[in-house]
């Protein structure tokens, strides 16, 4: 049975404010579809699989029990509690997501 996955308004902002972002920089619209494709699969995973991504390599997020998920160039932290998958942020790959949390 597939799990309920909430995101946060944290989660949302980050999404949106970077796909907004790159479709005023990106010209060819590639990188946006491919941040959206990224999103959906991972959602579409942790729905079906919601232990199939690994935890945190930060010891404080791993501790509190953030998993860390691909989605294209970006990280999605989330956390599976009690049969439910919380998102909680969206992170480029370069970024440290570690300190903004």
């Amino acid at each position: 049975m597939a799990c309920k996955v909430f995101e946060s308004l944290e989660a949302r902002r980050d999404l949106w404010g970077t796909l907004e972002y790159l479709e005023s920089v990106d010209e060819t619209g590639k990188v946006v579809r491919d941040l959206a494709a990224g999103y959906k699969a991972f959602k579409q995973n942790v729905e079906k699989f919601p232990e199939m991504y690994p935890y945190s390599t930060e010891p404080r997020l791993c501790a509190c029990g953030c998993r860390r998920a691909r989605a294209g160039k970006y990280i999605v932290l989330y956390k599976y509690e009690s049969g439910e998958v919380k998102v909680a942020h969206l992170f480029h790959q370069a970024q440290d997501y570690a300190k903004l949390v």
